[in-house]
Order: structure tokens, then C-alpha cells, then sequence
């Protein structure tokens, strides 16, 4: 199977609708009253604890995960512990639907959110096992807000021999960020 048939396999309206409620029902800050359970909280924390995407895989909470897709074992578990691990990171859907975006706008408009170094470093990790750290602290800096599926869908394509992911991030994050002339 080759990298475009499974880019069209996995990635639809139906999976990421499986991650989004694997997120908003075990991974989401609770709210008052929403029935967020403690076992929840115990798989959440465990989770973020993991420093690698080998640690992600032997949680009860990656299982969790897995099992809610539904998919079958010929898709790349690392790059669903990868998906897995870091979204354990995020407490809320941000405003805007694109990590690049998100990355690129500050809130004083004069200069963006992650500066252009600290992105360009990141576009320059090839792995997923040297993104993982990285990308949950860049998490942690946006008061550990992101959009769900668009950051599910970067982690899991991060690899890919094409770019494609990470030229698409670029662009959304240079449209935003503030040029002086």
C-alpha cells in the first residue's frame, strides 16, 4: 500500500470524528458537571507523563484510543501513539482551526506567537519520535489549546516523504504572522 492510499484510507470525516470524541470524552479539562470521570483523569495524566511515542503505546489510554477507531492493525501504530499522546496535552479546541495559524498570530499583531525560529526548527524534525517533546511543549505555550483535528492530522502525516504537511503548516503559519517591510 503505498503513502496516498492510506493518506485517502485513514483520513476522513468519519475518523476524525472518532478522534474528536476520543478527545472531548477522555482527554478534554473537565467542566463542572460533565460527567468526567475519574478514571479519565488517571488515563489523561498517564498519558502526559509518556516522554516518547513507545511509552504512549503501553498506556491503558492508547488501547482506549485504538479501540475507539476502530481501525485495522495495518495502519502505523507509532503514528496513532504519536496522535494519541500529544492530543493528551490539549485541554481545549482553540478558535481557529489551523495549528499553523495559531502559531503565526499574536496577540499584539507586531510579532507571532512561536517566533520563526522556534517554527522553522520544528519543521526541520523528521521523526516523530524528535517531534514529540517539541511539539507538546509548543502545545503547552498556547495554553495547551489547539484545533484537534487539524494537529491529529499534522502528527500523523509528519513523516511523509512529500512534505505535504509540513509545507501546508508553513503556509498557514506565514499567511499570519506580521511582515515589516
Amino acid at each position: 500500500m503505498n503513502v496516498q492510499e492510506t493518506r485517502v484510507e485513514f483520513w476522513g470525516k468519519e475518523i476524525q470524528d472518532k478522534i474528536f470524541t476520543w478527545w472531548n470524552n477522555n482527554i478534554r479539562k473537565p467542566r463542572s458537571g460533565d460527567g468526567f470521570h475519574q478514571q479519565n483523569k488517571a488515563e489523561r495524566a498517564e498519558l502526559r507523563r509518556c516522554v516518547s511515542v513507545d511509552e504512549v503505546l503501553w498506556t491503558r489510554g492508547f488501547f482506549r484510543f485504538f479501540k475507539q477507531l476502530e481501525q485495522p492493525k495495518h495502519f502505523p501504530v507509532e503514528r496513532l501513539g504519536a496522535v494519541c499522546g500529544i492530543l493528551s496535552h490539549v485541554d481545549d479546541v482553540s478558535k481557529d482551526n489551523k495549528l499553523g495559524r495559531i502559531m503565526g498570530v499574536s496577540e499584539d499583531g507586531k510579532k507571532p506567537r512561536l517566533s520563526e525560529a522556534r517554527f522553522r526548527r520544528l519543521l526541520e524534525i523528521e521523526t516523530l519520535e524528535k517531534l514529540y517533546i517539541p511539539l507538546t511543549r509548543t502545545i503547552k505555550f498556547f495554553d495547551r489549546k489547539a484545533p484537534i483535528t487539524d494537529l491529529a492530522k499534522i502528527i500523523y502525516y509528519w513523516e511523509q516523504s512529500d512534505n505535504k504537511t509540513k509545507r501546508t503548516l508553513a503556509f498557514d503559519y506565514y499567511e499570519t504572522i506580521p511582515f515589516t517591510t
